[in-house]
């Protein structure tokens, strides 16, 4: 399985993009791998063996205010479309409530904050 992930709304909006990373942990929350690349394009990876939660990651190189806009955390390869300007707004997914909002200075560095959902499928 690969996931995609990519902020297209900061980097439209010349937000100070220094890194993007999708940090990969297991089920108890330590952490199994990350994958790491510039703002300027999508990144795509397959998920790690193990590994049941990812956590999208932005780092700025520069302090200021910009709009978040369009953020995408999805299944599959969507950087093609991505990169296009189309968003995939779900296809193929069943819908999700959120259960949980966190937000707070990440663990070990309060210049960071962290911001958590977690989202639980909807039966129909």
């Amino acid at each position: 399985m690969t996931v995609t992930w990519w902020a297209a709304g900061l980097v439209g909006a010349g937000a100070a993009v220094a890194m993007m990373r999708i940090q990969w942990m297991d089920a108890a929350g330590a952490v199994t791998g990350t994958a790491t690349q510039n703002g300027t394009a999508p990144i795509v990876r397959t998920v790690p063996a193990g590994a049941v939660f990812a956590r999208p990651v932005m780092r700025f190189s520069a302090l200021g205010t910009w709009p978040i806009g369009t953020a995408v955390l999805a299944l599959g390869d969507a950087s093609a479309a991505l990169v296009a300007g189309d968003v995939p707004h779900g296809e193929g997914s069943p819908p999700y409530s959120i259960t949980r909002y966190s937000h707070g200075a990440a663990p070990g560095d309060g210049r960071w904050r962290d911001i958590g959902l977690e989202l639980v499928e909807v039966a129909q």
